[in-house]
């Protein structure tokens, strides 16, 4: 079940480490520290400026996998923000792709954002098969089929210069549609792998367009 985090955890671990110093800008992507509070919307993510500073609570969600939630002061559930940072790490309201509120960590910060959540990525192959498949009385098989799955690749991602906040599932198609307008060299070499659809073969694409595009600027494309 953490396989998947554990593998991108260790591969990340260096660009987690760098918010872990003094000083805070408003970059998110180059911050050496990150503002400590509530982003409700993704301009205030983008540029490390949280609007609520105080006021809230953060839990840990009990259950299968991990996740966050907020709480005012009164104990009610804080919800419909984008996201928050704790000052050592942030997180995506998974409300943002289609999911409950609850939060997710950023495991890595880059011009693809990427992170994990395993109860949306089942969520989302429980859809696909029980409409495509099965029709909806087959919804609960098609829950642990799409369980699976999360759990071997649970990726989701977010393309930082489309500036809309949008997030994806980490899949063929959403690596061959950002290779296809910012990077056709690596495109080239991604088409040529024998399992576009594996794991690791998207983490290291993923990987390798981040370290190719460390100042992509979308106005030149």
């Amino acid at each position: 079940m953490m396989r998947g985090f554990l593998f991108v955890f260790l591969l990340f671990s260096n660009s987690v480490a760098m918010a872990q110093l003094d000083s805070a800008t408003s970059d998110i992507l180059t911050t050496p520290k990150f503002r400590y509070g509530i982003y409700q919307k993704f301009s205030e993510f983008r540029l490390n400026t949280p609007s609520i500073t105080n006021g809230f609570t953060i839990k840990i969600d009990s259950g299968d996998y991990l996740k966050y939630s907020l709480y005012d002061l009164k104990g009610k559930k804080i919800r419909n923000v984008y996201g928050f940072s704790d000052g050592k790490s942030t997180f995506i309201n998974a409300k943002v792709y289609g999911q409950s509120n609850y939060f997710v960590p950023f495991l890595m910060l880059g011009q693809i954002l990427y992170f994990e959540d395993n109860v949306a990525k089942s969520n989302a192959y429980s859809t696909q098969l029980g409409l495509s498949m099965y029709g909806v009385a087959g919804a609960t098989v098609s829950f642990f089929i799409g369980q699976a799955k999360a759990n071997q690749n649970p990726g989701w991602v977010m393309f930082f210069p489309d500036n809309d906040g949008n997030a994806y599932m980490l899949s063929r198609q959403t690596m061959k549609s950002i290779l296809t307008e910012y990077d056709t060299e690596l495109l080239e070499l991604y088409n040529k792998e024998s399992d576009k659809n594996d794991y690791k073969t998207l983490i290291k694409y993923l990987l390798e367009f981040n370290q190719r595009n460390k100042l992509l600027d979308v106005t030149e494309k």
